[in-house]
């Protein structure tokens, strides 16, 4: 399993210092990488959020101290991928809209319209088989299937022979032809622009090998569904999935996650993630 461009692993070490040995310059939180790391990830969210004020309106130094402070300690990774996504169209529909402190600290963005949301959405490139693309293709395969689908005189020969069962000529007609939005992505295999509205849905998600047993989890998922699955190896040689606990690619656990997904996805394009209260 491929981590976002990291390999997890090295060795366990079995024993620790005594704790009295243990001073702020040895300690493993001080030590050089954890410092780099957290260094990268706080300039990070500096990056994020000079992008995020730099769009409010009339925002003052006040309003930057008090925001940043907010910005940093009170919102997860997702909160502020979704209040950059939707404070431009909450600011088209509020025309004197509040500090931006009072903004944050009231998550007021979950209080845009699903309509203003779809409106509001932002197309990002997405590579075949990374995360973006591969959320998306778990979105378009909630919607309901095609109703209608077509059997031939000769398949309905094929059940009559006993040669496949009724449940299986429908599921794989399903497959085929059940969800043709996402039957031409897969067949395309290629970088597409897409919603950037569900990129917080895939936080926490890892590289799988193709062909590995997680991959083949899900593969096995889809096919309980009746859903199309990919058909051609990325050229990276890994796909993107949500990631399940201790690494157990089982059937249940991938069920699970599959369902964490389904219901933070129509949080995030359906709007009903509610607004918190004061």
């Amino acid at each position: 399993m491929t981590d976002e461009g990291a390999v997890n692993g090295g060795a366990k070490v079995r024993y620790g210092l005594p704790q009295h040995r243990i001073s702020p310059e040895n300690s493993p939180n001080n030590s050089p990488t954890t410092r780099a790391h957290a260094g990268v990830d706080r300039k990070r969210i500096r990056a994020s959020f000079l992008r995020w004020i730099s769009s409010w309106p009339r925002w003052t130094d006040r309003d930057d101290l008090a925001a940043r402070n907010i910005w940093f300690d009170e919102l997860a990774d997702a909160d502020r991928a979704d209040c950059i996504a939707l404070t431009p169209a909450y600011l088209r529909m509020t025309p004197r809209p509040p500090a931006p402190r009072v903004y944050l600290k009231r998550r007021l963005w979950r209080t845009v319209p699903a309509s203003a949301r779809r409106a509001a959405a932002v197309l990002e490139p997405a590579p075949y088989g990374g995360k973006l693309w591969m959320a998306s293709l778990f979105w378009l395969l909630l919607e309901p299937p095609v109703e209608h689908i077509h059997v031939t005189a000769f398949e309905l020969e094929w059940v009559r022979s006993g040669r496949e069962t009724e449940e299986e000529l429908l599921c794989r007609k399903r497959v085929d032809f059940g969800w043709p939005r996402a039957t031409t992505m897969i067949n395309a295999a290629c970088l597409q622009h897409l919603d950037a509205g569900l990129l917080p849905a895939t936080d926490g998600w890892r590289g799988a090998e193709w062909g590995g047993a997680l991959a083949q989890a899900w593969e096995r998922m889809h096919a309980r569904r009746c859903w199309p699955w990919l058909r051609v190896a990325p050229p990276q040689g890994y796909i993107w999935l949500p990631a399940l606990p201790d690494g157990c690619a089982d059937d249940d656990r991938v069920e699970a996650a599959h369902a964490a997904f389904s219901e933070r996805a129509f949080e995030l394009m359906n709007g009903d993630t509610g607004a918190e209260e004061n």
